[in-house]
């Protein structure tokens, strides 16, 4: 395990998955997997997959863009298709299923080649129409799951600077949100009108019990993570709903 960071102190870890207390109907606890940008590389996609099982993942979850930039569209999407129980669109799957068709019109040429390559891929192997029927946005376990925010779950900023995390946090319909889309691993908490945020690395752990509201970003689980993070490796992130804790990991 690695460092347990919080905004005063963190729990440990807990072997079994636990009942919420109440009457029924209820859900049970679980641990998930959150993974997200995937683009394109079924290889890092499936050791993220691979991992989060012997982790002790139950759910795995996948916050969109499953295509772009990458070479291997078909396998990236078949390798999420098979081994995620929630998985959303992101701005470059929608570029390709008519949900987002101007996304096109502005990015450069090279990445265009690889949408339209994912778009002749998917047509042939008929997962196109699968990948059209995702959405950006989903509620599911009272954790709202956006590809990008709140506001514009294809292309919004939640995490970009305080100004957004705090608009994030006031509008979203929980205490919990869990985005994609910047490539970059973050926790935001507010507790007490106060924002704090965190760059977790390998193995840190975050008690969210500690603050009201939080935005997690697992950060990109098939390209490098953006610049300026310090460890850029790929990654993916383990929600552990009885422990009310989040963890980071790298690949």
């Amino acid at each position: 395990m690695g460092v347990a960071i919080a905004l005063s102190s963190a729990p440990g870890r807990c072997g079994k998955a636990k009942t919420r207390p109440g009457p029924p109907p209820y859900l049970p606890l679980v641990r998930i997997a959150v993974i997200s940008d995937v683009h394109a590389r079924p290889e890092r996609a499936r050791a993220a997959l691979t991992a989060a099982r012997a982790e002790g993942a139950e759910e795995i979850w996948c916050l969109g863009d499953l295509i772009g930039y990458g070479k291997e569209p078909a396998e990236a999407v078949r390798a999420v298709r098979e081994g995620c129980d929630l998985v959303l669109a992101g701005n470059h799957d929608a570029a390709i299923t008519g949900a987002l068709p101007h996304f096109l019109d502005v990015i450069p040429d090279w990445l265009r080649a690889t949408l339209e390559l994912a778009r002749r891929e998917l047509e042939a192997c008929g997962d196109l129409e699968w990948l059209g029927s995702l959405r950006p946005a989903e509620r599911r376990r009272g954790i709202c799951a956006y590809h990008a925010s709140h506001d514009d779950p294809y292309l919004g900023t939640a995490d970009a600077d305080e100004l957004c995390a705090r608009d994030q946090l006031a509008r979203q319909p929980g205490r919990l949100a869990i985005v994609g889309h910047s490539h970059r691993p973050v926790a935001i908490g507010l507790r007490d009108g106060q924002i704090a945020a965190y760059e977790p690395g390998h193995g840190d752990q975050i008690d969210l019990r500690q603050a009201e509201r939080w935005i997690l970003n697992p950060g990109t689980c098939g390209l490098r993570q953006r610049e300026g993070v310090r460890d850029r490796r790929s990654g993916w992130m383990l929600l552990d709903d009885a422990e009310r804790t989040a963890t980071w990991y790298r690949l």
